[in-house]
């Protein structure tokens, strides 16, 4: 109804004045003249891991007009950002857009995320920041652990032909073998074993890379 700035009225909503009240999403223009309408409404942002090394962005716009693309920029210290990828605007309208890109070479430890959107004309607006702590360090990992039955066992590169992943129980006794085929995950089954702590070993040419530990409950 009311906006002011120290003792300065700005601007007069129903009962202070002649000007209309403000509806929807909207920027003062230069001297304060008057209105004009957000090229973009967001709705959010936001970064989660979902899986090992892949975080997921996503983000959804209420309002969009005059908007080119988006582009989502990364960083380590919020110093030095780098572009990840880009998507083009939807088009023009008041429906809900939801959008998704993934990253799939976060680093190590604390990741920020902005969004970064691009007018027709070349103006650019900025989201606020994001950060998700990828705790993710070694070459292969196992989630969701601990597992009630089944999990998978990503790694970072896709496995090799050749490469085997051995799984122990808490005795030493090797209980599955599995061999490793082109992707990036393999399916772990646990269904039949009892609860305990089991060893995941990703064995190359004989030489044991990777150890695991896996808890089945």
């Amino acid at each position: 109804d009311l906006i002011q700035i120290g003792i300065s009225v700005v601007w007069g909503g129903p009962g202070t004045g002649s000007q209309p009240p403000v509806l929807g999403p909207w920027i003062l223009s230069d001297n304060f003249t008057g209105a004009g309408v957000l090229p973009v409404a967001l709705d959010y942002f936001k970064a989660e891991q979902k899986q090992p090394y892949i975080i997921r962005l996503e983000w959804a716009t209420i309002q969009e007009f005059n908007n080119s693309e988006f582009i989502v920029e990364q960083s380590v210290d919020q110093k030095q950002w780098k572009s990840i990828g880009s998507i083009q605007s939807g088009g023009n309208g008041t429906e809900r857009r939801v959008y998704q890109m993934m990253d799939k070479n976060p680093a190590s430890g604390n990741n920020y995320y902005r969004l970064k959107q691009i007018d027709l004309d070349g103006k650019t607006n900025y989201s606020e920041i994001v950060r998700v702590t990828n705790n993710v360090l070694k070459n292969i990992s196992i989630f969701p652990n601990p597992v009630n039955s089944s999990t998978r066992i990503y790694s970072k590169e896709p496995f090799k032909a050749g490469q085997v992943l051995q799984i122990t129980n808490a005795t030493g006794t090797r209980i599955k073998t599995i061999n490793a085929a082109a992707g990036n995950s393999i399916q772990l089954d646990l269904s039949g074993y009892s609860a305990g702590l089991y060893l995941v070993q990703l064995i190359e040419n004989g030489k044991v890379i990777e150890n695991l530990q896996v808890v089945k409950q």
